[in-house]
């Protein structure tokens, strides 16, 4: 379907977005339901959040700010990915980008972008 397609075509970004989404879905899954959505984000480029509900279980929320380049909204989202992936890690509490966190965002680098 998007063979041909420019891939600068607001379409083909569309279908690519998605798929991103979906193969972190697949490859890298979570162990609560995540939301991805592109808005604006005051003051960041993206945001990954967890929300707890009422049963003692929660959701997260990824949010990419639309504004910038389509590779850059991208890499955001495995940025966010990566933060969620590491939430619980109790390797280094505390830490927004340690180790742990660095390992995750190489595994969702590989997936959305390739080797």
């Amino acid at each position: 379907m998007t063979k041909g397609l420019d891939p600068t075509d607001p379409r083909r970004q569309e279908v690519l977005w998605r798929t991103a989404v979906e193969d972190l879905r697949t490859e890298l899954p979570l162990d609560y339901p995540v939301r991805v959505q592109r808005r604006e984000v005051k003051d960041a480029w993206g945001l990954a959040t967890f929300i707890p509900d009422k049963d003692g279980e929660g959701r997260f929320a990824i949010t990419v700010a639309p504004h910038q380049s389509f590779n850059f909204m991208l890499d955001v989202l495995v940025h966010e990915w990566a933060h969620i992936l590491d939430w619980f890690s109790t390797h280094e509490p505390g830490v927004d980008h340690g180790d742990t966190w660095g390992i995750w965002y190489a595994r969702a680098y590989r997936v959305v972008f390739g080797q």
